[in-house]
């Protein structure tokens, strides 16, 4: 799609969609609306294409708000092809902007599987804006390393029912007048149903947070007062 012909939004009123994006999320609103000076959120149909196949050139970032999407790129097997699913929260064409920067060889394609409301993002401007701020670079880089350790763990090695438990509460923070909550917490039945635990180990795994100061209840949610406690138990 063309950015020229995506609606267009004011930096304040996008502030809050690209503070929900995971490799933002500690940024200031400073910088997150400086990053929204050069964005535009759109909304996509489910079967619509976000990115057809091949046409993916690094130019634009993709960082879904809501929804799910199905993320199709070339495997390191020549002919072969990976399948993600990606969801609110995803940058899609992060790593490959961080490694080659606005001229990405990858060939990825993106689709809505769900209504999608998608922030884009103007590489370019990213680019400058990498170069002149250590925080926006720090940030977005220690993001993609969590990532790659998450990766590099392993099927196998698999994570405990603490940490998926955090993995999954990481997964519906969202950033909301310069706090980070989770308006409707799940039920410890629920949280235990997601992710392969006892209501017990959910209910504790809550409660390790809640005595270390790392979040606390706000019903019927949850504040978390120390993001990088949480990002760091997750690993």
């Amino acid at each position: 799609m063309s950015f020229d012909n995506a609606p267009q939004g004011t930096p304040s009123g996008i502030v809050r969609q690209i503070g929900s994006l995971h490799c933002f999320a500690d940024l200031s609103p400073a910088l997150l609306e400086e990053i929204g000076r050069n964005a535009a959120v759109v909304t996509f149909a489910p079967g619509d294409s976000l990115v057809a196949g091949g046409e993916f050139d690094g130019s634009q970032l993709y960082g879904l708000i809501s929804g799910k999407a199905r993320m199709v790129k070339p495997a390191a097997r020549a002919g072969d092809m990976e399948v993600y699913e990606v969801k609110g929260g995803d940058v899609v064409g992060l790593p490959e902007f961080l490694a080659f920067g606005t001229g990405s060889p990858n060939g990825l394609s993106l689709s809505a599987l769900t209504e999608v409301e998608a922030v884009i993002l103007q590489s370019g401007p990213l680019k400058t804006l990498l170069s002149t701020s250590p925080e926006v670079a720090a940030t977005m880089l220690r993001h993609v390393a969590h990532r790659l350790l998450a990766a590099l763990s392993g099927p196998e090695t698999g994570a405990g029912p603490e940490r998926r438990i955090y993995q999954h509460l990481l997964s519906l923070v969202r950033r909301e007048d310069g706090r980070f909550v989770i308006n409707a917490m799940p039920r410890h039945a629920a949280l235990a149903e997601k992710c392969g635990c006892t209501d017990r180990e959910a209910a504790e795994a809550i409660a390790v947070l809640i005595d270390n100061d790392v979040a606390r209840r706000e019903y019927p949610g949850l504040v978390i007062d120390d993001m990088p406690a949480l990002r760091a138990a997750c690993f």
